[in-house]
């Protein structure tokens, strides 16, 4: 099953819609793709949604168009995973040029089924203004609303089991690949816990339990997902998308259970070191007082000194940049 079609048909909600010849475009229009050429990589996009009639009737009156719009976006996806491998050669950045120019309208002869889908996908992702290119959040994001029970159950294990090899490892990058499993990872969790709460509300409490259980397990997957996205932001030196991480891993941390407590602490100290890396004094401060906090209860004064060294240096950091400069006598 090596085809983004074939994916889409195992692995959404929808009924098995998909010819067997676009089962092949897929897997042939990204194979060897030329990302110094934009015409390529639209050819390719296009080649992949392109439907008959009666898919796209299929589509409309079935699936509210999103069929074509998953298609569109697992596409995308899997070329920005191509274009890394493939990164020496600039690819990267000819995909996200190329991208830029199809979301503003500016590329030539653009198929209709790839400017329809292009349309769709912006409404769906709520991207701001006209011709705004949706981030890969944002279509990860979208993507995980999406998915079947089967589809987030291999993606889940495609984390959670080392050396596990499904269509998830084969066509999306690990960044992508992970930040998709925190969504879903995060999304069950709530969905647990909501259970949960009306079971407990019903006198249930057996069942309220294993709903509960069942939710902080769901939230620790949610927390490893995010920690991976979160260290690869650091590395890359996108420092304020790497705290943003780490408080959104301390999130489902603080839903995971108590035995997490010296984890969360250790996440809040790693948002506050990337808030100050990129400059953001203020959200730093409060990561590293959430963490001292924490690090007091767990009874670890040493870690409680490295917060409050933190702490006051950016304090003395941050009166230095608002104090106004002096008057040359």
């Amino acid at each position: 099953m090596n085809s983004l079609a074939a994916l889409l048909h195992r692995y959404t909600q929808w009924g098995p819609h998909v010819s067997e010849k676009r089962r092949e475009y897929a897997e042939q229009a990204l194979k060897d793709v030329d990302f110094s050429r934009p015409e390529a990589i639209v050819a390719a996009l296009g080649d992949i949604i392109q439907m008959g009639r009666m898919d796209r009737f299929c589509d409309r009156v079935f699936h509210g168009n999103r069929k074509t719009v998953s298609l569109l976006i697992f596409s995308i996806l899997s070329l920005h995973n191509q274009a890394k491998a493939r990164e020496f050669s600039g690819a990267v950045t000819q995909l996200n040029e190329c991208l830029e120019q199809l979301f503003r309208g500016t590329l030539k002869e653009t198929p209709v089924s790839v400017q329809e889908s292009l349309a769709k996908l912006v409404q769906l992702t709520q991207a701001g203004g006209e011709g705004t290119h949706p981030s890969r959040e944002a279509l990860v994001s979208t993507l995980a609303q999406w998915l079947g029970a089967s589809g987030k159950a291999d993606l889940l294990r495609s984390i959670e089991e080392p050396g596990v090899t499904n269509e998830f490892t084969l066509f999306l990058s690990d960044q992508d690949r992970w930040s998709l499993a925190y969504t879903v990872a995060t999304a069950q969790g709530s969905e647990c816990r909501s259970q949960g709460d009306e079971y407990a509300r019903q006198g249930k409490e057996r069942l309220a339990d294993v709903a509960n259980t069942e939710a902080r397990k769901a939230l620790k997957t949610a927390a490893w997902a995010r920690e991976y996205t979160a260290i690869n932001y650091t590395l890359e030196g996108q420092y304020a998308l790497a705290a943003t991480a780490y408080r959104q891993r301390a999130d489902a941390l603080e839903g995971a259970g108590e035995d997490m407590k010296d984890a969360l602490a250790r996440t809040y100290l790693r948002a506050g070191y990337n808030h100050a890396k990129a400059g953001l004094n203020a959200q730093a401060i409060a990561d590293y007082v959430k963490a001292e906090k924490l690090y007091r209860k767990l009874e670890k004064p040493e870690d409680v000194a490295v917060c409050l060294f933190a702490i006051n240096e950016l304090e003395v950091s941050s009166k230095r940049i608002l104090a106004p400069p002096r008057r040359s006598q």
